[in-house]
């Protein structure tokens, strides 16, 4: 691979590695805080058939939305509400069984979940929504007798489809949440350019270094966001210009590489860079 100015990147890369740099701390912002699932339907689900005075369901249904939300490095779900910036609320409104006969035997299970959400901003304000959910799975020629209803133990129903349509339920729910929150996330700064060409033939590979590294949960293969900020008559905001894939990871740092921006007004030394739920 020919470089430009090979040996001034690579000594920014070992300035950035092994020498003192100021780095902002960073921490965890989005603490989101699960309360108990309420069940609404007559369905109840029981841990075996010795245990038939408590309700599982609920709590499957909460440790499924726990581990999804996880997912992003960025999400933390706390054991109590206090200090959270979010709480989530998940209520099962409904399911129901279907079948049709009509294209050959299928089996189809409906789902109908509402999440209420609380956010608190900064100053203590308290803004809440409702999101409503009614996803269906279908299966054809079941490989086993959906005996559930008959002995609702857990071991039967979490091998139906009737879980899996709450657990479709769940996934869009995390990711319509992942996306009300993609403006939240760790800040950093682009402080150092790489600027190399894979070939004569090939386009130009624009490679920058950033303050962001495994201290801030970031991986490689992380997208970042290029953005910066403008102040228009006392009102800020932030213009994003471009997509940075992270290529190497470091303790305090990392390299990405510019896989989309702004031609007109193109990523530059100096942007600030958001590593955001939905990176």
């Amino acid at each position: 691979m020919a470089c430009r100015s090979f040996w001034r990147g690579l000594m920014a890369v070992f300035f950035v590695l092994f020498f003192a740099v100021e780095i902002k701390a960073n921490a965890l912002p989005i603490d989101i805080y699960v309360d108990d699932v309420k069940n609404e339907t007559d369905l109840k689900i029981y841990k075996d058939r010795f245990t038939l005075t408590y309700d599982v369901l609920p709590q499957k249904i909460k440790a499924e939305f726990i581990r999804m939300l996880e997912e992003s490095p960025l999400v933390y779900v706390t054991a109590t509400r206090e200090g959270a910036m979010l709480q989530a609320e998940v209520v099962l409104r409904d399911i129901k069984p279907k079948e049709s006969d009509l294209l050959g035997s299928t089996e189809r299970a409906v789902a109908f979940l509402r999440i209420n959400y609380q956010k608190r901003s900064d100053e203590g304000n308290v803004t809440s929504w409702r999101r409503e959910y009614k996803i269906s799975d279908v299966r054809w020629y079941p490989i086993y007798e959906e005996s559930f209803f008959k002995r609702p133990w857990w071991d039967n129903f979490e091998k139906s489809l009737y879980w899996q349509a709450i657990k479709k339920t769940l996934y869009r729910a995390k990711n319509e949440l992942y996306q009300d929150l993609a403006q939240y996330g760790i800040k950093g700064k682009i402080i150092g350019a790489i600027d190399c060409n894979a070939s004569n033939e090939q386009k130009t590979q624009k490679r920058f270094i950033t303050d962001l590294g495994l201290k801030d949960s970031l991986k490689r293969g992380a997208i970042l966001y290029a953005i910066r900020d403008h102040d228009l008559n006392g009102y800020s905001y932030h213009e994003i210009k471009g997509n940075l894939k992270v290529i190497s990871v470091y303790d305090d740092s990392s390299i990405v590489e510019v896989v989309h921006e702004d031609e007109k007004d193109p990523v530059k030394l100096g942007d600030d860079v958001l590593f955001s739920t939905l990176s």
